[in-house]
């Protein structure tokens, strides 16, 4: 039964409200952001929740086939318009991958969390992860296959899993991180067009990794300050170090690693803080392309969840509208470069954000 407590956050009052039987939790845009989903399932499910997920990450779907015993079918094969991103682009069929098919021994993720809950939950299994690129979908295409979803397993409620901030970003920011696939995602969410959908939230989690992407802490808080003055922001949660939540996530992504090479350096600063790391640390287990101990900082904010009303955080977005129609992912960052050249040259783009020096404040003694 969900709890009426003021001290609960809003995002887990309506995911756990008793008319919500069946949530959709979908990666926001990044590889491991469906990953992050792991810190919510084992509490969801023993409320429960019927759980679908979809990936969204950056996996070619096509990377995944069928094994001798596992099928892994596609489901949602889109017709392109442009020619030149279908010869060059990533595919944007969807898969259904289950534990069992064929894989990359080097990135496949949506297979080993497969794999993961199966062992967890063997009374449930086999377990379903919808993989597709997060690279390849327009806003239309993906909110019709979000639509498709809705309706096939009756979904009352979406949770988007952001790992890191720049899902907040509006566009006037001096940095923006990866602002296309997760704009896409915002928009498509805010716009499954379904009557039985009570709530449809966006979770940051890793707040502040995105650094290293140029999305500066001063413009992530300054995002959640305005998400709260415009009614979306929906209450945030801190994970304890030996919290049951914490547990399942270290135990799913342990897995992962056991089973690929690749390594999440985000996934890593979540884990590095929950453990209470503070500091220029460099995750273990983190890849080597973004582990500059500079913006490898870890603080207590990224063992955090905080929780958005995806509509309001589409409305407040200026790359949504942006890109709102585009029929390729090409013409989505024509349109994104168009429109920030637009703010530069009218001087509404905004300078780098940063926090408070010390010295700020030595003025007033």
């Amino acid at each position: 039964m969900a709890t009426t407590s003021s001290f609960t956050p809003t995002f887990w009052r309506q995911l756990t409200s008793p008319t919500v039987s069946t949530i959709l939790i979908c990666g926001c845009g990044g590889g491991f952001d469906f990953v992050h989903s792991m810190l919510l399932y084992r509490e969801l499910r023993e409320l429960g929740k019927t759980i679908v997920i979809c990936a969204y990450s950056f996996v070619e779907p096509n990377t995944y086939s069928s094994s001798e015993t596992v099928p892994c079918p596609v489901v949602w094969p889109l017709e392109r318009d442009d020619t030149a991103r279908c010869a060059t682009g990533p595919s944007t069929v969807v898969k259904v991958v289950r534990a069992g098919v064929n894989h990359s021994p080097y990135y496949a993720p949506e297979h080993h969390v497969a794999s993961f809950l199966d062992s967890r939950f063997p009374d449930t299994s086999p377990h379903t992860i919808y993989a597709c690129n997060a690279r390849a979908f327009t806003p239309d295409e993906l909110t019709a296959f979000y639509t498709k979803l809705v309706t096939d397993h009756n979904v009352d409620a979406i949770c988007v899993l952001d790992g890191g901030s720049d899902s907040l970003m509006a566009g006037d920011e001096s940095g923006l991180g990866d602002p296309i696939e997760d704009a896409v995602t915002v928009s498509a969410v805010a716009s499954v067009a379904c009557e039985r959908l009570q709530a449809r939230v966006v979770l940051s989690a890793g707040f502040g990794s995105d650094r290293f992407n140029g999305v500066t802490d001063a413009a992530s808080l300054r995002a959640v300050a305005e998400m709260s003055k415009l009614g979306g922001f929906l209450g945030s949660v801190s994970m304890e170090p030996q919290s049951r939540a914490v547990e399942f996530y270290r135990s799913c992504v342990e897995h992962i690693y056991r089973h690929q090479s690749f390594r999440s350096v985000l996934t890593g600063m979540v884990l590095s803080a929950a453990a209470g790391e503070y500091g220029h640390v460099v995750p273990e287990n983190s890849a080597s392309r973004d582990t500059d101990p500079r913006t490898c900082y870890v603080w207590p904010l990224m063992a955090c969840l905080f929780g958005f009303d995806a509509r309001v955080l589409h409305r407040r977005s200026l790359t949504a509208r942006w890109i709102a129609g585009a029929r390729s992912v090409r013409e989505m960052y024509e349109r994104l470069d168009a429109g920030r050249r637009e703010l530069e040259a009218s001087k509404r783009l905004r300078p780098m954000e940063e926090l408070p020096h010390p010295k700020l404040f030595q003025q007033y003694e």
